[in-house]
């Protein structure tokens, strides 16, 4: 749904009659106060046009819907607010008299117009473009707080903190004190209770006195109630406040990736089905029991059923047969039982094969985890560095308006903020394609109902090649694996090599038949002694094959065994470089900062360009990307030398 655009002052005016001096903005007034009173479907045109006096056509003279005239009305209300602070902040009183100025201006603005915070907010989750310009005015007036918060700093009458997050936190005990105040309440009263909560928070003695001393001396204490308020809606009542998705460790998505990856379960399965083909092969080692019955009709003759020339009469009759046999192999030289030892070795290759699966599904989600909790730092750096670009323009703009600045810094500046928000653009979508990456790798159908813990730290992890290689030769279930292979060649080989010599089996039988019952009783108990004599080469051949299988096995473990110690010792180097890396760009992060803070000051003074400022910008978001995937290129380091050691070397 694309939504009309608002209508400004300075819009083309329609054919017709000429507008009436301030009738637009006593619609707007009016309009105003019925929209904070009613739902947006429950107000009329007609409402608006009864409270201004006037025709409902003359309200579609300035507004062409309902929708146009809403819009205006809270985009109207934030500009009349951060107008009306931005005159506030204009003084050359200490920046945190500044901050007391910003709050009881706010407050003083909602004094009368209580209802209208909560139409203001009501487009904060909203993805149309409404929204956005929603977002694109806060952003303004957030920024103009932040950059009276960070003057404090600066100044040191504000503790270091994140400005940006004690912008949010003094608008929500703002916007919390102008919800529940009651008629008891003073405009002073809640000034002077929200300023001191903020104050006793993030301010210094410093910041504290220079509000104190700018006060009016007069003994002051906050009602109970008041201050507890003002607290409440700093934990409840933030702006847009949701309930947070829960938050998982790397070891929790680990369990939850070991239940629910299919691969895994394919692993399972396939193990199960080689311990089942050692029962298969423990079966010829044991008895072989056997029974039958039959019923037949026969038609034959006394000649014909005893091999004799009889020439007597054929007759017809009813012929049965039961019986049970038994066979058992006494003596193959070992045969079978190499043959169960060589289905056990393949079952344990299986095993290793799984463990082998296993540990591939926890790399894939420890890189998963660590890849989104890049997209999400690095997000963060596209979002900061479009407020800063931001933050920029406005300057070039300032400058550019009293000719302190060529038109050249303007449109510089608005190129580095478009810049700006399409890598914002590009970081939002590569968080969108680490969830769905995690996701795969937990082998979830449904999308993420959860967050993950930012655990993007540099642990100590002082790691030897050596300890580490002889973790590897211990613990890899490739090695495991193949020697188990080994193993089952081995047994093979010796099976086929028994197919020289003799086998001697046992059988035994018990059968009753006749033409009628009760049949007669017959049975038997012997010794075969088998042999092969010649079978064109046959077993020659099958031996030959299976030395020279086990001889590639044997070839494949030893370049399997200089693969682990190849891929352990990059490891290792590669967790080394990570180290360093973090330490350098530590460095030059803090040289990039310092840098920024150089060109900002040196163009507010006239003395630097607006390359130099955009440059030192680029360096920084540079730097600060450079910090993130140093992290992650750590973790990511530490997490492949651990499966390729098959060890933990951290805990999670």
């Amino acid at each position: 749904m694309h939504a009309s655009p608002v209508p400004r002052a300075d819009a083309p005016l329609r054919r017709g009659r000429p507008p009436t001096p301030g009738l637009r903005e006593h619609i707007l007034r009016a309009a105003e106060v019925i929209f904070t009173r009613r739902d947006f479907h429950e107000v009329q045109m007609d409402d608006v046009a009864r409270a201004c006096g006037v025709g409902k056509g003359t309200v579609y003279r300035y507004f062409r819907s309902k929708r146009d005239l809403y819009l205006a009305v809270v985009f109207d209300g934030i500009d009349r607010l951060r107008a009306e602070l931005e005159v506030a902040v204009r003084t050359s009183e200490p920046p945190a008299r500044k901050i007391e100025r910003i709050v009881r201006c706010t407050l003083g603005y909602f004094w009368d117009r209580r209802r209208f915070v909560a139409l203001i907010h009501q487009h904060e989750h909203k993805p149309d473009a409404d929204a956005r310009e929603w977002w694109r005015q806060r952003g303004r007036l957030v920024r103009l707080v932040q950059d009276a918060l960070d003057q404090a700093i600066v100044a040191g009458q504000l503790r270091r903190v994140e400005s940006r997050i004690a912008t949010e936190m003094l608008f929500g005990m703002m916007r919390g004190a102008n919800r529940y105040r009651t008629g008891e309440d003073s405009l002073e009263a809640l000034v002077a209770a929200v300023v001191d909560i903020f104050m006793r928070g993030v301010g210094t003695p410093s910041g504290r006195r220079s509000v104190c001393q700018a006060r009016p001396t007069r003994t002051w204490m906050a009602p109970r109630r008041t201050v507890s308020l003002a607290m409440l809606s700093v934990l409840l009542l933030a702006p847009g406040r949701v309930e947070p998705q829960e938050r998982k460790t790397l070891s929790q998505c680990i369990d939850l990736a070991l239940r629910q990856q299919p691969t895994l379960k394919a692993s399972a399965a396939s193990v199960e089905a080689a311990r089942d083909r050692v029962w298969q092969s423990t079966a010829s080692y044991l008895p072989q029991v056997t029974a039958n019955y039959s019923a037949v009709r026969r038609k034959a003759s006394a000649g014909s059923l005893t091999g004799s020339f009889s020439t007597g009469q054929s007759r017809t009759f009813n012929f049965y047969s039961t019986g049970a046999q038994l066979s058992q192999v006494l003596f193959d030289f070992g045969q079978n039982l190499a043959l169960i030892h060589a289905a056990e070795a393949s079952a344990a290759s299986a095993a290793a094969d799984a463990d082998t699966q296993h540990d591939t599904v926890v790399f894939d989600v420890s890189q998963s985890y660590f890849g989104l909790l890049a997209a999400y730092r690095l997000r963060d750096v596209a979002d900061e560095t479009v407020t800063q670009n931001e933050k920029h323009l406005e300057l070039a703009q300032g400058r550019f308006d009293v000719g302190l600045a060529p038109k050249f810094d303007v449109t510089q500046a608005q190129v580095q903020v478009a810049s700006a928000e399409l890598n914002q653009v590009t970081a939002r979508n590569n968080v969108s394609l680490g969830r769905e990456t995690l996701r795969n790798a937990l082998g979830l159908s449904a999308p993420l109902d959860f967050d993950i813990v930012d655990v993007l730290v540099e642990p100590p992890a002082a790691i030897d090649d050596a300890e580490a290689l002889t973790f590897a030769y211990d613990n890899r279930p490739e090695l495991r694996g193949i020697r188990a292979q080994e193993d089952a060649a081995a047994q093979r080989t010796a099976a086929l090599e028994r197919d020289y010599l003799p086998k001697v089996t046992g059988n035994a039988a018990y059968n009753w038949s006749g033409t009628t019952y009760p049949l007669r009783d017959t049975w038997s108990l012997g010794v075969g002694v088998n042999l092969s004599v010649f079978n064109g080469g046959l077993t020659t051949a099958q031996v030959s094959e299976a030395r020279a299988n086990l001889k590639n096995l044997q070839a494949s473990e030893e370049a399997l065994r200089q693969s682990i110690m190849l891929e352990v010792r990059q490891a290792v180097l590669n967790v080394h470089q990570a180290v360093e890396s973090i330490r350098v760009a530590d460095k030059g992060l803090e040289q990039a900062r310092e840098n920024v803070e150089l060109a900002e000051g040196r163009y507010a003074a006239g003395v630097g360009t607006i390359i130099e400022l955009t440059d030192a910008q680029t360096s920084l978001v540079s730097a600060k990307a450079s910090r993130v995937q140093t992290l992650v290129s750590y973790h990511t380091a530490l997490a492949s030398l651990e499966r390729a050691a098959a060890h933990r070397f951290t805990a999670d």
